[in-house]
């Protein structure tokens, strides 16, 4: 997995892919196909953090739904129930390549 990178100190950088160990591992993939970066865990430290290079691979996810029921939800600083309709996220398939 990707890990923080400070490319100026030393102790703290991790290795990384080179250039073209990164080419080499896309090459054979679709060229239309989407290309992500995914941080480590899936976080984000700040615009000026960098990130080790670690795997490239293909994902597919595939197209799902999250069906909500209706609730009611408490607003602290109303002190009042507020009513919340049922909804559902829907999800869309995607297909790509992620580095991370």
């Amino acid at each position: 997995m990707a890990v923080t990178y400070y490319q100026q100190h030393s102790f703290t950088r991790p290795k990384t892919m080179t250039v073209g160990e990164l080419l080499a591992r896309l090459d054979g993939y679709d060229r239309e196909l989407p290309v992500i970066f995914r941080s480590p865990q899936h976080g984000c430290y700040g615009s000026n953090v960098g990130y080790s290079l670690d795997t490239v691979s293909r994902e597919t996810l595939e197209r799902r739904e999250e069906h909500h029921p209706e609730t009611t939800l408490f607003d602290e600083e109303e002190g009042v129930d507020v009513p919340q309709e049922a909804y559902t996220d829907v999800f869309e398939p995607w297909d790509g390549v992620v580095i991370a």
